[in-house]
């Protein structure tokens, strides 16, 4: 598919849009901090006064550190969590998908919904209706019935496309409950317990297929459920779950008229002993999971030994984790055999003052891959036979390192920055790439890739009105197969702005910028050739305006790609152009 050659005025808007990322970074730091009041310090519920903490960071997924967050447990006592928070905004994010695709190169820039009213309702409802006759709707409600605290939404979206064979469906439901013991339970007492139940189903074509004859279509049904019980007793601390996801992925014009099912099992349990600063423990976690029609099955079984420090005044946190990881490696036409990798983790912070802290993540190990995962990435991804076994989607990837080290400064409320670096070796990585096939379809391949990273994100609250974000990723990738990281962007960026004219009237303006990527297809089996394929670089201009009536009503317009530039996230895949769409917001 031919390209629409960039007008001047284009890239002039490109330029100046990288230019107001920076300029927006340098104006807030120099002209707008000094001026900001000095944060005070914050009063405990005994009146005392303590010192200063940094808020949590801004969706950024290359830096956020997940996990579950070890109670304290002072005097070995048992200490009983506090109620959840009723459901707000980030809530309701989640149930909002803007397209049917992920934007998995996009710095995480979503267009906000509803701001919900002071007294937090328990339930919404959202309908929208856009261009391309593509209807949504989203539903979600709250309870708290006891020590139970249910949430539960669905939705779906449809879609006549953009295109030919553009057409989609995408259905979806949630039911989650959090449950706090009441203390007469001996072992349990205080704990928190988890449960999820989540169901999707999307149904979509391969539209950048150039066999107008043979369409490929795809269904991809998942579901998944899991539980978690964490609590202290007696100076110890406990952690254990379990949870399943199932994929079911049915493609026509294949020679297998069954669908690939793969499912995935997931359990861990840990303990640790509380003494002082200190806690000393372990966890053993296992991974299982099978795929028909493809292999047969894979595992993962990783114990660890734990040690964590966390200074008496909580200006420095450390965890970690050492051990092995047992998995079977794959091999042609065998079952695989049980392979042994040493695996650590380590994770630490020190709050240097109450505005500046220091970050250091690090891993390495083992961890499986699946097509569960792909095709959350890329809908279009190659369902490999078992003659394919040496791309297999679930061969395991070895990470040779991952370390990742930034800093926090956050001198005031008002103002955060964030900036920091990353670095990451692994083997048998799995990248989407390779020969382009006929029908459309984006094959995987395994190989060993090397990629380092910038980012820096700021945020400046001006008042109560006027929010600016910023955000700049800067990536380098090399892999030894193809020489490059396909798909992977050298420079990502995005600024948003929010603001608050009226009470009831409120503008979002984010523009998205997303660098040049390489892509192998390739010829000669798909390695490299002397100029490999670009995809263009493009900025993504999106508006979001909404009016609240009343506490319980309003509605909202918003708009993407307003440049109606040529997008393609993956080969021969243009996403649509200008799209914009009216909504409705109930909550109750």
């Amino acid at each position: 598919m031919m390209l629409n050659k960039q007008t001047p005025l284009l890239s002039f808007c490109k330029s100046a849009f990288l230019v107001a990322v920076f300029l927006s970074w340098i104006t807030a730091t120099v002209l707008f901090v000094p001026t900001l009041s000095a944060q005070t310090n914050p009063k405990n519920e005994n009146g005392k006064t303590e010192k200063a903490k940094v808020e949590q960071p801004l969706e950024l997924p290359e830096f956020v550190i997940t996990g579950v967050e070890s109670m304290e447990v002072p005097g070995g006592a048992k200490q009983a969590p506090k109620p959840p928070a009723k459901l707000k905004t980030s809530d309701l994010q989640r149930f909002n998908p803007l397209d049917k695709l992920s934007f998995a190169l996009l710095p995480q820039a979503p267009l906000p919904t509803l701001q919900l009213p002071a007294q937090e309702r328990s339930g919404f409802l959202r309908g929208e209706f856009g261009m391309f006759i593509t209807p949504s709707i989203d539903a979600g409600y709250r309870a708290v019935l006891g020590n139970f605290d249910l949430t539960a939404n669905v939705g779906g979206t449809l879609s006549n496309g953009h295109l030919p064979n553009a057409d989609f469906s995408d259905v979806y439901g949630s039911l989650a409950s959090s449950y706090l013991a009441p203390e007469k339970f001996l072992f349990f007492g205080g704990s928190r317990t988890d449960t999820y139940v989540r169901v999707r189903n999307r149904g979509y074509k391969f539209f950048a297929n150039t066999d107008t004859v043979n369409i490929l279509a795809r269904n991809a049904f998942t579901l998944s459920g899991g539980v978690q019980t964490v609590g202290a007793f007696d100076g110890w601390v406990y952690d254990m779950g379990a949870n399943a996801e199932y994929l079911s992925l049915a493609t026509s014009l294949t020679t297998d008229t069954r669908p690939l099912e793969n499912t995935i099992l997931n359990g861990h349990l840990l303990g640790k002993k509380v003494v002082g600063e200190w806690s000393f423990g372990g966890k053993f976690a296992a991974t299982m999971q099978s795929v028909m029609g493809s292999l047969t099955d894979a595992y993962l079984l990783a114990p660890m030994a734990i040690v964590e420090f966390r200074s008496a005044n909580k200006s420095a946190e450390m965890r970690l984790s050492a051990g092995a990881h047992f998995f079977n490696e794959m091999q042609r036409n065998s079952p695989g055999t049980l392979t042994f990798r040493p695996a650590a983790r380590i994770d630490a912070v020190l709050h240097v003052s109450s505005s500046l802290s220091l970050y250091l993540e690090g891993f390495t190990g083992v961890r499986l891959n699946s097509p569960l995962e792909l095709v959350k990435e890329s809908p279009y991804y190659t369902v490999f036979s078992s003659s394919a076994l040496p791309d297999s989607p679930i061969t395991p990837t070895k990470t040779l390192y991952n370390a990742r080290l930034y800093a926090r400064f956050q001198p005031t409320k008002e103002f955060g920055l964030t900036v920091g670096a990353s670095s990451e070796m692994n083997e048998d990585a799995l990248v989407f790439g390779g020969r382009f096939r006929r029908l459309g379809e984006i094959p995987v391949y395994r190989d060993s890739t090397t990629i380092h990273r910038l980012f820096a994100e700021s945020a400046v609250f001006f008042d109560s009105s006027n929010t600016l974000i910023a955000r700049f990723n800067a990536n380098i990738g090399t892999s030894r197969r193809f020489g490059i990281v396909s798909y992977l962007p050298l420079t990502e960026a995005a600024l948003e702005y929010r603001r608050y004219w009226l009470p009831a009237l409120s503008t979002t303006l984010i523009g998205v910028y997303v660098g040049e990527r390489w892509f192998t297809n390739g010829v000669n089996g798909g390695f490299p050739i002397n100029n490999p394929p670009v995809l263009p670089d493009f900025v993504d201009i999106r508006l979001h305006i909404e009016y609240q009536f009343s506490p319980q009503f309003s509605i909202y317009a918003r708009g993407t790609n307003l440049l109606n530039q040529p997008i393609f996230i993956w080969e021969g895949y243009r996403e649509r152009g200008i799209f914009a769409a009216l909504g409705v917001m109930l909550t109750f």
